[in-house]
């Protein structure tokens, strides 16, 4: 372990110190030191600085420096590669080591051999697909699934209406259409 001496004067830290990589830190920092890692294992073995901070050390610089422990995401793209099972086409991802264990999700796309030029119906949306779906008041399954169009309201009689004739009435809320083209009355 190297120590250096400050050349701007930092509030609140006392001293650099420097090392080779990142497994050469002291198991138990000090928050008024500046750590210097000049070859860090998850940084892709490149510099990067560290304090000590909550019982851990945070990255403060270098790629992937952030709140969450100075992990990154990185995206990597091939495209345009032309694999066979014969040739096989194959990249190596790096996965920096860590020491607390925490790792963002990777995520392979791999594709594989099949067929070609198939057409292939996954869901015909009739009455055997009706348990795929979450049921819904406005969806309906009669030999094909469409947007439900009839609705069908039970009417009560007005009994204050005094006069000759009948009153039916009901409410409806008109909230979930957006319109409505005609009402019928069954008797």
């Amino acid at each position: 372990m190297t120590k250096a001496v400050l050349v701007k004067n930092i509030p609140g830290l006392e001293e650099v110190i420097v090392v080779n990589v990142r497994s050469d830190l002291p198991e138990i920092g000090h928050p008024d030191v500046l750590y210097l890692v000049k070859m860090d294992e998850t940084n892709n073995n490149q510099p990067a600085l560290y304090v000590w901070v909550d019982g851990r050390y945070s990255k403060v610089s270098g790629a992937g420096s952030n709140d969450s422990g100075g992990y990154s995401y990185q995206q990597i793209t091939k495209l345009g590669v032309t694999a066979t099972p014969t040739n096989p086409k194959t990249y190596e991802i790096l996965i920096p080591k860590t020491f607390d264990f925490l790792r963002h999700p990777i995520e392979v796309l791999k594709f594989s051999p099949a067929q070609q030029n198939v057409v292939s119906t996954e869901i015909a949306f009739d009455n055997s697909d009706a348990t795929d779906f979450e049921p819904n008041e406005n969806v309906t399954f009669n030999g094909v699934m469409k947007l439900k169009t009839e609705y069908f309201y039970e009417m009560t009689n007005d009994n204050t209406w005094t006069e000759t004739g009948t009153i039916l009435k009901t409410l409806i809320d008109r909230s979930p259409f957006k319109k409505i083209d005609k009402l019928q009355f069954l008797i």
